[in-house]
């Protein structure tokens, strides 16, 4: 990959850690993290031809890691783990090393954390 299109996907990395539409909006749910760090961008992830979009950002993973189904040990998390068994079938990791496998490129429709429900099991709904 040349270097003005790593810059270029920097700068959008960079529109997307600072967006604070999720909390500015009248009815957030989602609040100021100040946890969360920018997402590391791996250049290998450009030639997948697979993309993955998830809802938003794991509570103990990409959140803190800045790693996309990583914890910050680097340890792959236990839904990456079950993930990443379907995709080696088909020559894809989640793993961004992977000597032998092509690194997958995921996002998130929502760049913040949402938060726990208060009542009940999972996250709040992603909000508009």
């Amino acid at each position: 990959m040349n270097s003005d299109k790593r810059v270029e996907i920097n700068k959008i990395y960079d529109r997307i850690h600072s967006c604070g539409k999720c909390i500015e909006s009248k009815s957030a749910i989602i609040k100021s993290d100040p946890h969360k760090v920018r997402r590391v961008f791996f250049p290998n992830s450009i030639e997948s031809k697979i993309i993955i979009v998830l809802q938003s950002l794991a509570q103990n993973q990409v959140r803190l890691s800045g790693i996309q189904f990583h914890d910050l040990n680097g340890e792959i998390g236990k839904g990456g783990q079950y993930l990443e068994k379907y995709l080696n079938i088909i020559g894809y990791s989640i793993n961004p090393n992977s000597p032998i496998y092509h690194y997958i490129y995921t996002t998130d429709i929502i760049q913040c954390f949402p938060g726990k429900k208060l009542s009940g099991n999972g996250d709040n709904p992603p909000q508009d």
